[in-house]
């Protein structure tokens, strides 16, 4: 699953695809665009992008059902399930197997002929269930091999393992600094005073360079993390590990935020993302602060050719 968000303080624009983020930009954007948010908030309106909250809140609820996500390495529930019952229908089979085989025994101990016409046929049955049962356990078998190898591949790193094993529901923001992250990450829990202890400390001294959690502050029925990671393709997080290192696996959602074009260490991100079909969205920050700086050198481009003076005298 993939979205792409385009996230200004003025306008919100979303669209859904099934495997493939797009941007997604209005149709009418608005003629005039001004930056009333607080100083450092990146041109956020808590307000106005209160959507974004219920957004989550909706995302949180969708995966309430699921302990961990179904694209996370290792062996699922119904995996472990199905290969328990694989084994408990195999031994009923053996069980089975073994009392038509003395029942046949005992049918012609004393004459050597077959006294029950129907005993052959019963050990045929018998036969035919206890080999598919064996043939389920074998394929059930190598999956759950399959899947554990795929777990010591890509294990959970050791910041994840704690809201793991709680069975939290885990999102996390990735994006190159500067982009917005903190201000996202306050914006989507509606969180606008920075007294508050859960407010995310903007970043001003440079990159993110280790996972910071915040809870989200969700009705359901176990606690919903947003992670904010260090950037892909940043200072010690190379894009070739990034997907190992940080356990980007297993998180529910994956949300991407750039407030320009997408870098080339984001996009082989994205390919990693779609690949192991990881749930992602693709978030364009600060749209309305490019719609300023637009509409700024149209009228730039305007006054000197002279025809700001006489539009203002027209008006």
């Amino acid at each position: 699953m993939a979205m792409a968000v385009a996230a200004p303080s003025s306008v919100l624009a979303l669209s859904r695809r099934s495997t493939h983020g797009r941007f997604v930009t209005p149709l009418r954007p608005p003629p005039r665009v001004t930056n009333t948010a607080r100083p450092g908030m990146s041109g956020f309106s808590f307000v106005k992008f209160a959507i974004v909250g219920g957004l989550a809140h909706w995302l949180a609820n969708f995966f309430n059902w699921a302990r961990k996500p179904k694209t996370a390495p290792g062996p699922t529930e119904a995996l472990v399930r199905r290969q328990q019952r694989a084994q408990e229908e195999a031994e009923e089979a053996k069980k089975q197997f073994r009392r038509a085989s003395q029942f046949f025994v005992n049918t012609r101990e004393s004459t050597g002929v077959v006294l029950n016409r129907s005993a052959p046929e019963i050990v045929s049955c018998a036969r035919r269930r206890l080999e598919g049962a064996l043939a389920s356990l074998r394929e059930a078998n190598a999956e759950l091999r399959e899947a554990q190898a795929d777990l010591r591949a890509y294990p959970v790193p050791d910041y994840l393992a704690p809201a793991q094993e709680q069975g939290a529901i885990m999102i996390g923001v990735t994006g190159y600094p500067g982009v917005g992250k903190s201000s996202w990450v306050n914006a989507v829990r509606r969180v606008s005073s920075p007294n508050d202890p859960d407010f995310a400390e903007l970043c001003v001294d440079g990159p993110t360079m280790e996972p910071h959690s915040y809870r989200f502050p969700a009705q359901t029925n176990k606690p919903c993390v947003i992670w904010d990671l260090p950037g892909v393709g940043t200072a010690g997080f190379p894009p070739e590990t990034y997907l190992q290192n940080l356990g980007i696996r297993h998180f529910d959602v994956v949300v991407l935020i750039t407030d320009q074009r997408f870098t080339e260490a984001e996009l082989l991100l994205l390919e990693d993302l779609r690949h192991w079909n990881v749930p992602f969205f693709m978030v364009r920050n600060k749209i309305d602060l490019d719609v300023q700086r637009e509409l700024e050198s149209e009228q730039e481009v305007l006054d000197n050719r002279g025809f700001g003076d006489k539009l203002d005298n027209e008006e």
